[in-house]
């Protein structure tokens, strides 16, 4: 999507490429947090927790385009 609109993107991996993170995840779009919700409006508020709550459907509804 960055280079789509013109940005350039460089992808970090602690190891070769494929390595490291990138070839221990399934790249499964979902929208389970480590943290429960509750946790997270105790930390940063009830309104960033329901941004939090939206952008996951909305980051898998973009994807899937």
């Amino acid at each position: 999507m960055l280079t789509c609109e013109g940005k350039s993107v460089v992808v970090l991996d602690e190891r070769p490429i494929g390595g490291g993170q990138t070839a221990r995840t399934t790249a499964h779009l979902s929208n389970v947090l480590t943290y429960r919700y509750h946790e997270l409006e105790q930390i940063h508020g009830k309104e960033d927790a329901k941004l939090v709550a939206q952008s996951y459907p909305t980051a898998i509804n973009i994807i899937e385009l």
